[in-house]
């Protein structure tokens, strides 16, 4: 795999960590949206991340949601 490769899988996907502050939840939070199956994840080993699509459908979901509640 070359560093171009790398990179590219690399700003296609999230980690938690990295999902968690750029979404602002707790790592708690994070793990309830899994459980509820509101957030999709990819396992890789012991690994968890979260591709940038998925991230953004669920964070669209989150809009509506709000939306729905304060109309």
């Amino acid at each position: 795999m070359t560093i171009e490769q790398i990179n590219k899988a690399a700003k296609e996907r999230y980690n938690v960590e990295d999902f968690c502050f750029a979404y602002t939840l707790s790592r708690s939070e994070f793990y309830r949206e899994v459980k509820l199956k509101k957030l999709r994840i990819i396992k890789r080993g012991r690994r968890t991340y979260i591709a940038k699509s998925d991230a953004e459908i669920w964070l669209n979901k989150q809009r509506n949601t709000q939306e729905e509640v304060t109309t």
